[in-house]
């Protein structure tokens, strides 16, 4: 019952008292328990009023208290939400024993607002009387027909909420988000999240949204959890390219390499785990990193480690209801590093391959330079850590650059210090694993091209 009701029903049971009621009639007409009507029997005999079982309990805060933690939230921490704030400082850092719910109290007694406060909540703040308006109950009767033009949503354009997947690496999401991160400064947070727990399986700050930060955050997938089912992306052209061309990415190469099922889509709500997790995200990641000072993008992606373990702790046990549908890998990370590689291809132009602004010749296996025929179709190969190869005739070839101006000029007698001997540098033969790693990478090149 209702706090009105309560009293109104004490008030009924103090008189059915004074009238001589039993106290089995009186908890049966009052609904009150024995208890409750005994202790108001107790306050007529001793000529005192009715008073409840909490009167005497301490606050949970002194006044001075809450006024530490409404001073501090102002000052330091007003870009924290309400339950972010009360994890990380209230519990954590402040070691005050209160329950969220006093937070909330203290915070609306003074009418201090969240960052993810809504209108209705401000609005209410302005003005001193809220309007309870009822809903008109008389309502006319329409017909299904009528009914369903008013109110129906085209299915084409609704998007429901739909069941978790059931697997724990059955469907993964990926999108990347250019905000206002630190410092005042955008810079663009690449994650993968796992539908079925919406743990963060891996993130990565780059300046803009690129390649390279996809293939960084989803070598942290590859490492700590395995290979996914499939992954769900946006339709950039890090994924897809036009609708009409047949061609692949190298984001999709990879995929197929891995056995991974690419979905792309231009609907935010497909990828809502994503999209939900970006809001989070920039509430909370953002505040912390302003407040501890973080400047730069190498600061922010070494934050980003301790934040991500703290922030999963929450959710893994999500874990013990569900299987695991992740596919251990077995690639090192020298492997892992040209799987997540960039294929572009080049044609020879003064036997040598220009490849972003600079001039390399490839070397044969035992060293040597290669001199390639003008014209001549190859496939440069970046791997993920900057190293350069070439794709020719399924074999693959290191590359060395071609300085623009000597270091030493042989006419002024110049000669170049002598530097300790270093070992022979062992050079893989043509049928090593290695170089079988990377056919199988330029036969799906062919393939691509072919059709």
């Amino acid at each position: 019952m209702t706090t009105e009701e309560r009293k109104r029903a004490k008030a009924f049971a103090k008189d059915l008292i004074l009238k001589g009621r039993k106290l089995k009639d009186i908890e049966r007409i009052t609904n009150l328990s024995k208890s409750t009507i005994k202790r108001i029997k107790r306050s007529i005999k001793d000529d005192k009023p009715n008073i409840s079982k909490q009167v005497g309990r301490k606050r949970a805060l002194t006044e001075d208290e809450e006024n530490i933690i409404i001073t501090f939230y102002i000052e330091h921490a007003s870009s924290f939400n309400f339950k972010h704030f009360y994890e990380h400082f209230v519990i954590n850092q402040m070691g005050y024993n209160i329950s969220y719910p006093t937070l909330l109290r203290i915070f609306k007694k003074r009418k201090i607002t969240s960052p993810e406060s809504r209108k209705q909540t401000l609005r209410s703040y302005k003005r001193s009387d809220v309007d309870n308006k009822g809903v008109n109950e008389n309502i006319s009767e329409l017909s299904d027909k009528e009914i369903s033009f008013k109110h129906e949503l085209c299915a084409k354009y609704a998007h429901p909420y739909v069941s978790a997947p059931k697997y724990f690496g059955e469907i993964v999401e990926t999108d990347a988000s250019i905000h206002l991160w630190f410092n005042n400064k955008k810079a663009a947070l690449h994650i993968f999240v796992d539908k079925a727990t919406s743990i963060i399986l891996g993130a990565h700050f780059e300046e803009q949204e690129t390649l390279k930060g996809y293939y960084t955050a989803f070598k942290q997938v590859l490492i700590n959890y395995g290979i996914p089912y499939q992954l769900k992306a946006d339709n950039r052209t890090v994924f897809k390219y036009n609708e009409d061309s047949e061609k692949k990415t190298n984001f999709a190469i990879m995929c197929n390499f891995l056995g991974i099922d690419l979905v792309t889509t231009s609907v935010a709500q497909a990828k809502g785990t994503v999209e939900r997790c970006f809001k989070t995200l920039q509430s909370r990641l953002a505040s912390e990193l302003n407040f501890y000072g973080i400047k730069t993008i190498d600061e922010a992606n070494n934050y980003l480690a301790g934040f991500l373990k703290d922030y999963n702790s929450k959710l893994l046990s999500k874990l013990d209801d569900i299987g695991n549908r992740f596919v251990n890998q077995e690639y090192n990370e020298d492997k892992l590093n040209k799987i997540l590689s960039v294929f572009n291809q080049r044609i020879v132009s003064g036997h040598c391959i220009s490849y972003e602004k600079k001039k390399y010749i490839p070397l044969k296996h035992n060293g040597e330079k290669m001199y390639l025929y003008n014209k001549t179709k190859v496939v440069v190969v970046k791997s993920l850590v900057d190293t350069l190869h070439i794709l020719l005739e399924n074999q693959i070839y290191d590359l060395v650059e071609i300085e623009d101006y000597e270091e030493f000029s042989k006419n002024f007698n110049e000669k170049k210090e002598e530097e300790p001997k270093e070992k022979e540098k062992y050079i893989p033969p043509a049928d090593h694993p290695w170089r079988k790693f990377f056919k199988n990478l330029f036969d799906e090149l062919t393939k691509k091209r072919k059709k």
